[in-house]
């Protein structure tokens, strides 16, 4: 089946480097987040430690019908971030989808190759994940947009900036890395 390729937002990587002043790069973070009031705001990351164990999260921002939502999973050891940062957002669309939101929804991950990837239609790796990415958006009868979320430094422990995030996203990504530990 053929789709149309839902919307992608790449600015913050058009516009600024992760090696720019981390004030300026919080500041362009923080605009790019605020044009999506009234979406539905979810934000996705997977990570792998050094042996190999690798684990997804998304957190959804409450909405009308919902509270906060936080979902943690490991998965298949050795596999690539990319397919875990596929899979994370795999995972949150279809959470979306439950709760039957009649918000648009954007989806912030840290990955540009996947954004890169829903944008142009295609993965190398992944096209299995990437067509199942494709049957959720179309399920959700709602727009989609992706949007790179550029992290600040990649040695930050926090891939996030951190006054974007709520105390409760905070301590849901500490439980993401004490579950891939």
């Amino acid at each position: 089946m053929a789709y149309t390729s839902p919307r992608t937002d790449d600015t913050l990587s058009k516009e600024v480097s992760k090696y720019q002043a981390p004030e300026a790069l919080l500041a362009l973070s923080k605009a790019t987040i605020e044009h999506y009031t009234g979406h539905t705001r979810i934000y996705t990351d997977a990570s792998k430690t050094t042996d190999g164990k690798v684990g997804m999260g998304c957190y959804i921002e409450a909405g009308e019908t919902h509270t906060v939502v936080r979902l943690a999973q490991r998965i298949t050891d050795r596999v690539t971030v990319y397919a875990g940062e596929m899979a994370a957002v795999q995972l949150a669309l279809r959470t979306a989808i439950q709760m039957n939101e009649n918000t648009p929804i954007v989806v912030f991950t840290d990955s540009l190759a996947v954004v890169r990837s829903v944008e142009a239609g295609h993965s190398a790796s992944r096209p299995n994940l990437l067509r199942h990415l494709y049957d959720l958006i179309h399920q959700t009868n709602q727009d989609v947009t992706w949007c790179g979320f550029l992290p600040i430094s990649e040695y930050q422990e926090m891939r996030w900036p951190t006054d974007l995030l709520t105390r409760e996203l905070q301590n849901h990504i500490q439980k993401l890395k004490s579950i891939w530990k």
